[in-house]
């Protein structure tokens, strides 16, 4: 079976994978600002009232973490019809982590912090997908909020923003988006596509661009009675406006360029490295002992002795042999003379 091609932009780790669209991230670029300012109650917004009061709420986990707080963080953001695809979505991540960083001086919670914030940076994106000014940002809001019949009902004629809280917002689908929902039957991606917690051998993620016809909006606003929204001008500023954006996280990591004129260092040889007691090679036991050797008195090594020559002994003269005149018939005799007689009748004087 064939796989659909999922486009990075449907990744929800493609920020970290390259994925850049200028138009979005200059829209949020110019939101900061904003955003920041009503997250510490500088600006009034009704996102802080809403919230206050949901917070409030006696089933909400007070100071809490882990699977409860993470439920009711859900169930916030299900207030609100916050459409975009996941890799848009990830963009905001850099923008996220500058606003717990701006805000720590002001002692708020970082959890609540993440939370408003990806609300209101979604609503700007939502923004550009529309094609939208920031002058909408408040009718974006409304039409955004999921209101119950009741609240509806209690909706003020006089009310500036009447026909957008009872607006609504869609999302057009994608091709790919269409071709995953007419291989699943019974099952609609809609507005969650590139969520695909259960659908992950059908697609195949690749790196390529999500390739929008000309004029196609991924969202769009309808009025209570299913036609087109139209957004009336006003002087607001919207989600604009506030001190800029300034980066303090690394865009990208360093890289080491040498000088010119700079001589590469030579390496020094390793050095091996001895086997102490803290630095025993795997495979090997050090044995130590607990025990002191009694103190001895210091060792001074004696002086040499003077070397003498052995003494040299006369050579020893060699032993005669003994002559055995009897049986030789040799005789010693001193002088220079020998008399050898032989018993023999002819005897002769050397």
């Amino acid at each position: 079976m064939g796989k659909i091609k999922w486009p990075m932009r449907f990744h929800e780790d493609a920020n970290d994978n390259g994925y850049m669209n200028t138009g979005i991230r200059e829209n949020l670029e110019g939101s900061y600002g904003a955003i920041l300012e009503i997250i510490l109650t500088q600006r009034k917004h009704p996102i802080i009232v809403l919230f206050e009061s949901y917070i409030s709420h006696p089933n909400q986990p007070q100071h809490s973490r882990g699977n409860a707080q993470a439920m009711y963080d859900v169930e916030f953001e299900q207030l609100f019809d916050l459409y975009i695809l996941a890799g848009d979505k990830s963009l905001m991540n850099p923008f996220l982590i500058q606003l717990r960083h701006d805000t720590e001086a002001a002692t708020l919670d970082h959890h609540h912090v993440h939370l408003l914030g990806s609300v209101l940076f979604s609503l700007v994106i939502i923004r550009t997908y529309l094609g939208a000014d920031s002058s909408a940002d408040d009718q974006i809001f409304w039409l955004s909020r999921k209101l119950t019949q009741h609240q509806k009902q209690s909706i003020l004629p006089d009310d500036p923003f009447a026909d957008a809280k009872r607006g609504h917002l869609i999302r057009h689908l994608t091709a790919p988006e269409k071709a995953m929902a007419a291989s699943v039957p019974g099952e609609f991606l809609g507005p969650h596509a590139g969520l695909l917690s259960g659908l992950r051998k059908q697609v195949e993620l690749a790196g390529m661009d999500l390739d929008l016809p000309t004029g196609f909006r991924l969202s769009g606003a309808r009025a209570e009675n299913g036609q087109v929204y139209q957004f009336f001008s006003t002087t607001a500023n919207g989600l604009t406006g506030g001190p800029p954006f300034t980066p303090r996280y690394r865009q990208a990591p360093l890289k080491y360029t040498p000088s010119p004129n700079q001589t590469r260092p030579k390496p020094r040889p390793i050095q091996k490295e001895k086997n102490t007691v803290d630095n025993v090679p795997s495979g090997a036991r050090l044995i130590t002992h607990d025990y002191q050797l009694a103190s001895t008195p210091a060792f001074t090594p004696a002086e040499p002795a003077p070397i003498t020559p052995p003494a040299v002994e006369p050579p020893k003269k060699t032993a005669k042999r003994s002559r055995q005149g009897e049986a030789s018939g040799l005789t010693r005799i001193p002088g220079n003379c020998l008399i050898t007689y032989l018993i023999h009748p002819f005897p002769w004087i050397i």
